[in-house]
């Protein structure tokens, strides 16, 4: 990373702690929960753990370490009943899920019979109404709703052909958000990052 690069993002961490730094959420938020898609490797969420904490100095962000493929369905199941246990708690949560990682936390969400303090769950290329490779069969032995009773907002990513953007919209979703990225760029691609954390930003302070 340049120098240059370096004092620009220095500037915007600094900017963004002081525009949300010193008031009060209008939608309670006390933690981040962070939930990967298939196959990703907790060293692989440095970014978006980092960008989190930039962003939300006063939240707790946690990764939720979850190695599975979405065939694996009683791993699947474990990490299910693991996700559901943490967000039993009562601790008002943003829950951010990548790919599979959505449909893994709606069927947590699902799980906590409306006794929750979710206040969104916003999703990334997860693919919510995709039937092929096997996601039918997961959604169907992990009894995994359509949708959940929170405030959900989905992306999609235009040039993501492993889960088309087509697929990525949830119904009851409050927003939609179609943008140029790849699948695996809403990991890595900073400028992807930045839209989704904005996104949550508008949501809790209702901007």
């Amino acid at each position: 990373m340049g120098i240059i690069h370096r004092i620009l993002k220095q500037i915007d961490i600094i900017a963004t702690q002081e525009l949300f730094g010193s008031v009060e959420y209008v939608v309670p938020c006390e933690r981040i929960v962070f939930v990967p898609g298939i196959d990703m490797q907790s060293i692989k969420m440095q970014w978006w753990e980092r960008d989190l904490q930039n962003a939300f100095p006063r939240v707790s962000v946690k990764i939720f370490h979850a190695y599975y493929l979405h065939t694996q369905h009683r791993r699947v199941e474990r990490y299910i009943e693991e996700l559901t246990e943490l967000l039993a708690d009562g601790i008002p949560t943003v829950v951010l899920a990548h790919s599979f990682g959505g449909l893994l936390a709606k069927g947590a969400i699902h799980r906590l019979e409306g006794k929750t303090s979710i206040a969104l769950l916003l999703t990334l290329a997860s693919p919510h109404t995709m039937h092929d490779y096997g996601i039918a069969e997961a959604i169907t032995a992990l009894h995994i709703p359509q949708s959940v009773a929170v405030p959900i907002i989905t992306y999609g990513g235009t040039y993501d052909v492993i889960v088309p953007e087509k697929y990525t919209h949830c119904p009851g979703e409050r927003e939609h958000h179609a943008i140029p990225y790849t699948h695996i760029g809403f990991l890595y691609n900073a400028n992807a990052r930045a839209h989704s954390i904005r996104c949550i930003q508008r949501f809790l302070y209702q901007d």
